[in-house]
């Protein structure tokens, strides 16, 4: 299975889903389920030049991940939503969530 799925939306607004693995951070996740729900890249290529901005530019990514971090082995249960490239993002526990705004 993918750990990408376009799902259909409740508002009709189609929704992207991006199972995150344990080895990978929210930030990072947020990046690739954002880059591939708008076909951009993280990085300009010379065959691809439009890139998404800095992760930055809507949220701290390292206050992103301590979120979600784990102490100890409980991890804390936390959603967090915010709008970036066009796109709303919900970053849960494990997974990410882009619904393109209009």
């Amino acid at each position: 299975m993918s750990r990408f799925e376009k799902t259909g939306g409740s508002t009709g607004t189609p929704h992207h889903r991006y199972d995150r693995p344990a080895d990978e951070s929210p930030s990072e996740a947020v990046v690739i389920a954002v880059a591939a729900a708008t076909g951009k890249t993280a990085a300009p290529t010379a065959e691809r030049p439009e890139a998404l901005p800095p992760l930055y530019d809507a949220i701290d990514p390292e206050a992103l991940d301590a979120l979600f971090s784990s102490t100890g082995t409980r991890s804390r249960e936390c959603t967090i939503a915010f709008t970036y490239e066009g796109c709303s993002v919900v970053v849960e526990d494990d997974q990410v969530i882009i619904e393109l705004e209009g």
